[in-house]
């Protein structure tokens, strides 16, 4: 007896990661264009902050299955998906199971 394989359909994956690059370039512009003094771990993490607001946004994440504390003033650790260092940076993010 063959058993086959089933195909799994990568294009939400695919659509979410577009959206995320496309949103992200803007942002990434205008860091790489403007002088600034060194940034303090509370303005990296504030920066972090407006990047994940912008993924957000830019992918319908009012609409995702899992968004707790997304766009709250809660820490970014206890985000949904998003794992931060001791300096509350992101190391991580997951967004698997969100659209």
């Amino acid at each position: 007896m063959q058993t086959r394989a089933t195909r799994v359909d990568n294009q939400p994956v695919r659509s979410l990661i577009l959206k995320f690059l496309l949103a992200s370039l803007p942002l990434l512009f205008l860091t790489a264009c403007t002088p600034t003094p060194p940034n303090t771990p509370q303005q990296l993490s504030a920066n972090d902050r407006a990047a994940l607001a912008a993924l957000y946004e830019a992918t319908g994440g009012p609409n995702w299955n899992y968004n707790i504390y997304w766009q709250t003033s809660v820490p970014m650790e206890a985000w949904y998906g998003v794992t931060t260092n001791d300096d509350g940076r992101v190391i991580s993010l997951t967004l698997a199971h969100t659209a």
